[in-house]
């Protein structure tokens, strides 16, 4: 069961050890930046519902984590596209943990676009451009095929997840997907759609979230140059 106390403490005692052990060395002003970040998240959940957990604590273990497991899969520059980011995740914190990206948030729900808006300000995110819109519909300062990254975490199953958001990445550029328990059986639904789409199955890491059962897996699809 993780820390239920002060934020500072959370992060020393799960948040730290994470990153550790996924490869990220957090400095002083990533964890702050990071504190930001939540605490920001917590009280605008509290007016309205951002992310749907109850805690600040399972908003630590089943979005910052899972977040900081992918930073492996970021360069250190390049364009990143976040379809969907909602509460920020995984899309700030890898804009924190990799500051020279340029990163553009995209959601379709004005209190989440306000409230990224509002994240980013407070977090002092340069480089990071949040946009309303659905990626079906494609909004204005969006180029097609022009992201060396890209996510869409938790906004459909895979394959129509994958028919949104391959057309955004380039030759040679990942589409980064977050699965979970059925990671497999959710691979070879999407299989079609995968070759469809000019991608290959790259990597499937797996890893399990302290206090959670369940295996997790980050699918690396890569889009053939």
């Amino acid at each position: 069961m993780m820390n239920e106390g002060r934020l500072e403490d959370v992060m020393t005692a799960t948040v730290l050890p994470w990153a550790a052990e996924m490869g990220v060395e957090l400095d002083t002003e990533q964890l702050r930046r990071l504190e930001i970040h939540l605490d920001t998240l917590w009280q605008w959940n509290k007016r309205m519902n951002l992310t749907g957990l109850s805690s600040r604590d399972l908003v630590v273990r089943d979005l910052l984590l899972d977040s900081i497991a992918a930073v492996r899969f970021f360069p250190s520059q390049g364009r990143y596209l976040d379809i969907g980011s909602g509460g920020g995740f995984p899309a700030i914190p890898i804009k924190i943990l990799r500051p020279a990206l340029e990163a553009y948030l995209l959601d379709s729900v004005q209190k989440k676009v306000h409230f990224l808006k509002e994240a980013v300000r407070l977090i002092g995110l340069s480089g990071c451009m949040v946009i309303r819109g659905r990626v079906e519909k494609l909004p204005t300062p969006l180029l097609t095929a022009s992201y060396d990254r890209v996510t869409a975490r938790a906004v459909a199953k895979m394959p129509q997840a994958i028919t949104w958001s391959a057309p955004m990445v380039k030759a040679g550029g990942v589409l980064v997907c977050f699965q979970g328990a059925e990671c497999d059986s959710e691979i070879l639904s999407a299989r079609d759609t995968i070759e469809a789409n000019g991608l290959c199955l790259e990597k499937v890491f797996e890893y399990r979230i302290p206090g959670k059962p369940s295996p997790r897996s980050i699918v690396i699809l890569k889009k053939e140059t």
